[in-house]
């Protein structure tokens, strides 16, 4: 018996006994009961429907692990990796000796570097350089803002023989007074390409690889940053 049938013998029954707003109030009644019965009954197969899938899901995750050892690997190959974007700023400290050989290495593959320094001397990135700039085949350059009052005062002893060498194999040296007129350009700072960053307490002098300094390798947005400063201070320097 369909349900509409069902419907319409209730109502002539009801409206037999009884008047019509009791009739129509049965009516809601059996509408009511009878889509709850449907409802219950989507409920029960969306359940099964449920259980059926994770037991399918528990065999494959079953034979991930007994086939491979990994008992999650399955379960990644279906589902597709979470679109992220990872961040580019990174910052690593550095003890002098690890400073040194890392920026030895991030100049090696370089094409462009901007070493700034308070003092210069250090022996091992002075031939680093020269080797660079006499090597025609790659195009290198190199900028090196120092303290202009250190340059002129001969501090520290080997300071002016490396600037005038590398300043005569094609670097562009720039003598930098500092924000005031009575101040120094005391950032220590080498960037290579717009990538890395080696920065500090530390000169780049030879002494300083025996001192005891604060040192930071920086990747991503911190790398602009510092060439900002160098770029503001080499305004307001003159070329050597």
């Amino acid at each position: 018996m369909s349900v509409s049938s069902k419907f319409c013998e209730s109502c002539i029954s009801a409206c037999q006994t009884e008047c019509a707003d009791q009739a129509l109030q049965h009516l809601w009644e059996v509408a009511l009961r009878h889509s709850l019965r449907l409802w219950r009954g989507w409920h029960s197969d969306r359940a099964q429907c449920c259980e059926a899938r994770s037991s399918r899901q528990g065999s494959g995750d079953s034979a991930g692990r007994s086939s491979r050892g990994n008992p999650r690997k399955s379960f990644r190959r279906r589902v597709a990796p979470r679109q992220s974007r990872p961040s580019t700023d990174r910052f690593e400290r550095l003890t002098s000796v690890e400073r040194y050989a890392a920026a030895l290495d991030a100049v090696k593959a370089a094409s462009h570097v901007v070493c700034s320094s308070y003092q210069y001397d250090h022996t091992g990135l002075t031939n680093l350089f020269l080797k660079r700039l006499q090597n025609r085949s790659r195009d290198f350059s190199l900028l090196l803002p120092i303290d202009k009052e250190c340059f002129k005062e001969g501090t520290p002893r080997g300071q002016r023989k490396a600037v005038l060498s590398l300043k005569k194999a094609g670097a562009k040296v720039v003598l930098c007074r500092g924000s005031r007129t009575a101040g120094s350009m005391h950032g220590k700072s080498l960037v290579t390409d717009k990538r890395f960053a080696f920065v500090g307490s530390a000169n780049f002098t030879d002494k300083s690889e025996r001192n005891g300094e604060l040192l930071w390798q920086l990747r991503g947005m911190p790398v602009l940053d510092t060439l900002d400063f160098l770029q503001e201070e080499c305004s307001k320097g003159a070329l050597l």
